[in-house]
Formats: structure tokens, C-alpha cells, sequence
């Protein structure tokens, strides 16, 4: 089975959804060392804009990579089954990172449920409180930093839909709902 949606792609997802994925590959594949990787966080969170410079003393880009450092390794050591990742560069995604980038997304609008599901479901298991605190904080920087987060699962699909999940993973998170 192909790990890759079809006709989906890194560039479909807009800024600040791409940037998350890119960031949470990249720390997925253990590259978070690279100048490059650190000098993308702080151009991406730019000291131009005064709100940040006010709230958190031009050190955004720091505080962003922190809370997504946290969040993926929530999801990779403490969650309980293997998401499957696109390589740091791929162009493709798959629909666990789709999971991931509407986790972000609900996050930063404020809906925990919704969070809950997608987390629910790429931890595969019940305790996602740690993950969910770590989602809403990277989703606040970022919405501080006027970097919005979308989901590209539609509003009317975005309660667990074929496309996106297998139908035994229904079943599991259905019943915790």
C-alpha cells in the first residue's frame, strides 16, 4: 500500500502548515543540528513584527522550534504505533502527516476535540495531553508570528473519514469519543 496521498503535495499546504511539516520531518530525522534548519525557525518568525518583539524579546524562532521539538517527540517516542513520514524535501505527504498538520491546525483554532481525534490516533492511545499541550503552544507562537496553520481535510470530513484513516482506526477512536 502506497503511504502517499494521491494528488496531495508539501506545496498544497500553504506557509505555515508546509512549515510545520518541513520542521517536524526534519526533527523526525534527527537533522535539527544544521545552521540552516535553526536560521530557518528565526527568518520564518521574524523579529519585523512588533508583537513578538514585545512578548518574547526577539527569541520566537527559538520558543516555535522548541514547542515543535516537543511535539514530535511526543508523537515518536511516546506514542504507541509508527507514523509513517515523507523524507525531509519530498514534495509528497502522507495521510499520517496530513493527521499531523490537522492536529497543528486544530490546535491553533482552539479545538481540542478535534486536536484530540488526530492525536488520538497518531498516538494510538487515550493520554494525549502532553501532545495536545505541546500542539496549542507551537499553534500560539505561531499565530503570534501572523503564521496560520490549515488543514487541508475538509470542515465536512474532518470527523475520521475513509480517505484519510482505515476503517479499523474508526473504530478505536469512535468508541473514545
Amino acid at each position: 500500500m502506497c503511504p502517499f496521498v494521491e494528488n496531495k503535495f508539501i506545496t498544497d499546504l500553504g506557509f505555515g502548515s508546509g512549515f510545520a511539516l518541513w520542521g517536524f520531518r526534519a526533527i523526525a530525522s534527527g537533522k535539527t543540528g544544521c545552521c540552516q534548519f535553526t536560521a530557518g525557525f528565526n527568518r520564518a518568525f521574524s523579529m519585523d513584527n512588533d508583537a513578538i518583539k514585545s512578548q518574547h524579546g526577539g527569541t520566537a524562532g527559538r520558543l516555535a522550534l522548541n514547542a515543535l521539538k516537543s511535539f514530535s517527540y511526543q508523537l515518536g517516542v511516546l506514542g504507541t504505533r509508527k507514523i509513517t513520514l515523507s523524507s525531509p524535501g519530498t514534495f509528497r505527504v502522507t495521510a499520517d502527516e496530513l493527521s499531523i498538520v490537522a492536529a497543528l491546525a486544530a490546535a491553533q483554532e482552539g479545538k481540542d476535540d478535534l486536536c484530540d481525534l488526530h492525536l488520538t490516533w497518531l498516538l494510538a492511545q487515550h493520554d494525549t495531553v502532553y501532545a495536545r499541550h505541546a500542539a496549542v503552544t507551537y499553534g500560539i507562537i505561531c499565530a503570534q508570528a501572523g503564521i496560520n496553520i490549515e488543514s487541508l481535510i475538509p470542515e465536512s470530513r474532518r470527523s475520521l473519514c475513509d480517505e484519510f484513516y482505515p476503517s479499523s482506526a474508526q473504530h478505536i477512536i469512535g468508541a473514545l469519543a
